[in-house]
């Protein structure tokens, strides 16, 4: 009946197997849910501890890699509690009590929902040596036979409402609804954003959780807008080979025509993305997500491409990576096996690079002359405005491009050179010597005059 999945962002869950009657939720509904949570639980943290209910450097609250546990059950909160009451002395040691909480937000709690709580305070409660401790459980709401039974059994039921207030409670369900259908609030409402991270971004530590997930619907609103076509954000992939998932952080489908994945890293600016991180995206994401799409018959002819995006900084070694020659290597693994594909480089200095590697017949690699083509018209272009610039600042001579001023002949108009010229042809490269024996053979008007070398 039940199974161990792996969920991208989340880690290890335990889900329904698909041969049950029940439903798992939705891989963005966790996502967003335990996000959620997460900000909430920061809010309780730092109110039991401005409460004093807390040690204040002792609150421990769940992670995706840690859960805090009390007595033999993991709970979503705890805290050491030196408050009078919960307080007992062995000798001269102080041996405080517990504050304990779990948070459950976007079900509603009803008598069945809320009965595994009242099970762990209960065997608590009745084991000898246990501290004494106050336990909460925290939702949106309770029905009113669930609350009762809280209420029967000492415990404290409360809603994000009563403790934090209304606007806090609305912008948590927000929050859920905003991160679960993300791809359609950063297309429709991508001020929604703002509007959460001002509401939410007082709480202490929420920025950080919501940095993130803000900066992907962010990057998926600018995509869209740049790009048009289709954009989808986190969508799950699985390699039809393996089965591993991975996560897509940003997905923009052009129609059967080009496909991109980009990996979204929001940081803060003083955040460094490290080489490691590159690397695992690489040889781990970046084959996965390929495999995933090139599976599906509509992409099988489309162009492919993967970007990482990131508000912090890349590291040296992290950009010389990308940059490096392990384009080559990485070119290999991931293209190596496709009928044929073409390695474009794009430097930022204006260099360029391309080469066609075909597998077909007997196979081979050509590299493919490039030129930028200037006219064409591409977003940002003025070329009327161009026109004008290059008119105001340009002026034509007769001199050739190759050599300085100190170069010419005195006694000459400026379009035969003196002495000095043959000492620097043959101090250049064999590249550039050619280049200009090969102007000059072109522009006989250069040097066909009296006096002259040729």
């Amino acid at each position: 009946m039940l199974e161990t999945i792996k969920v991208p962002g989340v880690g290890s869950c335990v889900a329904f197997s698909n041969d049950t009657p029940f439903d798992s939720v939705p891989a963005s509904l966790l996502r967003a849910r335990l996000l959620a949570e997460g900000v909430l639980l920061n809010a309780l943290r730092d109110w039991l501890r401005n409460l004093g209910l807390g040690s204040y450097g002792k609150v421990a609250s769940r992670t995706t890699t840690q859960t805090p546990s009390f007595g033999q059950f993991a709970w979503d909160l705890t805290a050491p509690c030196y408050v009078h009451p919960f307080v007992r002395h062995n000798g001269p040691k102080v041996l405080p009590g517990f504050c304990v909480a779990d948070v459950n937000l976007h079900v509603p709690q009803d008598v069945n929902h809320v009965r595994y709580f009242l099970h762990k305070c209960q065997i608590l409660r009745s084991m000898r040596g246990t501290r004494p401790f106050m336990s909460l459980f925290v939702a949106d709401w309770f029905t009113k036979d669930a609350f009762a039974l809280g209420k029967k059994m000492g415990l404290i039921f409360t809603t994000p409402a009563i403790l934090f207030g209304e606007d806090i409670a609305k912008a948590l369900k927000s929050l859920i609804a905003t991160l679960e259908n993300a791809a359609a609030a950063a297309t429709k409402n991508p001020d929604v954003v703002a509007d959460l991270f001002r509401k939410l971004g007082k709480i202490e530590g929420a920025a950080s959780n919501l940095r993130g997930p803000f900066f992907e619907m962010i990057a998926g609103h600018c995509i869209g807008q740049v790009e048009g076509g289709s954009i989808d954000i986190g969508a799950m992939a699985r390699d039809p080979r393996s089965g591993k998932p991975a996560e897509i952080d940003v997905l923009l489908v052009k129609g059967n025509q080009r496909v991109c994945c980009y990996e979204c890293r929001g940081h803060l600016n003083s955040v460094t993305v490290e080489v490691a991180d590159v690397e695992k995206w690489l040889e781990q994401k970046v084959p996965i997500m390929r495999r995933f799409i090139l599976g599906e018959d509509r992409f099988k002819r489309a162009t492919v491409g993967f970007e990482f995006w990131t508000t912090g900084q890349f590291s040296k070694e992290a950009a010389a990576y990308l940059a490096s020659g392990t384009d080559e290597e990485c070119f290999q693994r991931v293209f190596g096996g496709c009928d044929w594909a073409v390695m474009f480089i794009l430097a930022r200095g204006g260099k360029t690079f391309a080469r066609l590697q075909h597998n077909t017949g007997p196979g081979g690699r050509i590299n493919i002359p490039i030129d930028v083509d200037y006219a064409a018209e591409f977003v940002g272009s003025d070329h009327e405005a161009w026109c004008v610039e290059y008119a105001q600042n340009v002026r034509i001579t007769g001199v050739p491009f190759f050599f300085g001023r100190d170069h010419w002949a005195e006694d000459t108009d400026g379009l035969c050179f003196g002495d000095q010229w043959l000492e620097d042809l043959q101090d250049m490269e064999p590249g550039e010597r050619q280049a200009v024996l090969a102007e000059l053979y072109d522009r006989p008007e250069l040097w066909d005059r009296e006096g002259a070398y040729v």
